[in-house]
């Protein structure tokens, strides 16, 4: 997926992904605003502007490549295993638009704690004492 400065939600500020906009943690948020405020002074719509425009999955991959991260693959399986150990699968279903088997597949090789999900939902404060 391109992102384009449309995607950048304000009041909360929000990502729109797919059908369900997500809340961008500090500092992350923090990022994609000065993204979208250089993309917006430059009037391009692309919030990954490359120097001769959009940047596509090729020069992005280049750009990786000459960070020292070679291997996409491996860097995307680590960013899943380090979300499904914090994050019950059904968030990350609903969230990341994943397979309820997919994420609770991954969920279970992290060894992620099943009981997260009732106290991460609730909207209730739990008693004291």
């Amino acid at each position: 997926m391109a992102l384009r400065t449309d995607h950048v939600l304000e009041d909360p500020f929000r990502l729109q992904l797919g059908t369900s906009p997500l809340r961008m943690p500090r500092p992350i948020d923090d990022l994609v605003a000065a993204l979208t405020a250089t993309a917006v002074a430059n009037n391009q719509p692309w919030l990954f502007i490359g120097q001769r425009g959009h940047l596509t999955p090729a020069r992005l991959s280049g750009r990786l490549r000459s960070l020292g991260i070679s291997n996409t693959i491996a860097a995307r399986n680590t960013a899943w295993a380090a979300l499904a150990a914090d994050t019950p699968p059904a968030i990350l279903n609903a969230k990341l638009g994943a397979a309820a088997s997919t994420a609770d597949r991954r969920s279970n090789a992290a060894g992620a704690d099943r009981n997260l999900h009732p106290a991460m939902t609730t909207t209730q404060p739990r008693p004291v004492g």
